[in-house]
């Protein structure tokens, strides 16, 4: 707002009041003059104090504003800056956000991967697990009939020998004779054609044999025990151990009953589990 230059109003005003009153006495001109010069003097110094306190009030308020503006602008730039950090930093976030997600998408694909396999080998070992018992519980089976025969056959031929025992120790343990063949006992005897094979080389060397075999009371019930003792869970690799390839297919009495006991100690074992 620029200052006036001339004087104001209220001075023309006071200027014409004072010539009009000159001018209807020259009488009194000289002293009217002089007293309307002072009241010009007067009111010019007051119109150029008030101009004064106006400048300076504009000039306060130019400088407010221009602080105000300066202000502003250095807002403004810091809100920017501050706005472009927060855009790089969720740039990074998200950048980071998704190197994670492909690791750990990774980790869990490998991870799927080896359960995968670990099921499958699972399940292999489940099914030689499976086929193990069964083979083992057939191979016993396959046993204990002749055992019960051979049993019975000692038996009777204790009776009809006279209930003779040899020392003190016929009084626990029963004379087994030569063994019956396996080859008609069961559908399945294919699969324990081994022991069938020992048996029948133990019946054909009955007559070249040397002391018979004893068998202690109570065998026959651990070793029926055995066929239920194979249904808990046994590993893979005993089934190898424990089968009846391992009877040699010339084997003597004594080696099928070494066998037989060894499966009994076998059984054992698996009810200790």
């Amino acid at each position: 707002m620029a200052p006036q230059s001339g004087p104001t109003p209220a001075v023309v005003a006071g200027l014409g009041a004072a010539g009009g009153t000159g001018g209807s006495g020259d009488g009194g001109a000289g002293g009217a003059e002089e007293q309307n010069e002072q009241q010009y003097r007067a009111l010019l110094r007051q119109e150029q104090e008030a101009h004064l306190c106006v400048e300076e009030l504009l000039r306060e308020v130019q400088d407010t504003a221009l602080h105000e503006r300066t202000e502003r602008q250095s807002n403004e730039a810091r809100a920017l800056q501050e706005l472009s950090t927060l855009r790089a930093h969720l740039g990074n976030m998200d950048r980071l956000i998704s190197f994670e997600k492909a690791t750990q998408q990774c980790q869990l694909d490998r991870e799927l991967s080896v359960t995968d396999g670990d099921k499958d080998r699972m399940r292999q070992q489940l099914s030689a697990h499976e086929f193990c018992q069964r083979s083992l519980v057939r191979q016993v089976s396959a046993l204990l009939p002749h055992l019960r025969a051979l049993e019975e056959r000692a038996v009777r031929e204790q009776v009809s020998a006279g209930g003779h025992t040899a020392g003190p120790v016929g009084a626990s343990r029963t004379v087994v004779p030569a063994l019956e063949p396996l080859g008609k006992q069961s559908s399945w005897m294919a699969s324990a054609q081994p022991a069938a094979q020992a048996v029948g080389g133990c019946r054909r060397r009955r007559a070249r044999s040397g002391p018979p075999i004893v068998l202690a009371q109570g065998e026959g019930l651990e070793l029926g025990l055995a066929a239920e003792a194979l249904l808990l869970p046994l590993q893979p690799q005993d089934s190898s151990e424990h089968g009846v390839d391992h009877v040699a297919d010339e084997g003597s009495e004594e080696e099928l009953w070494a066998y037989v006991r060894h499966m009994q100690a076998y059984a054992r074992r698996v009810q200790l589990r």
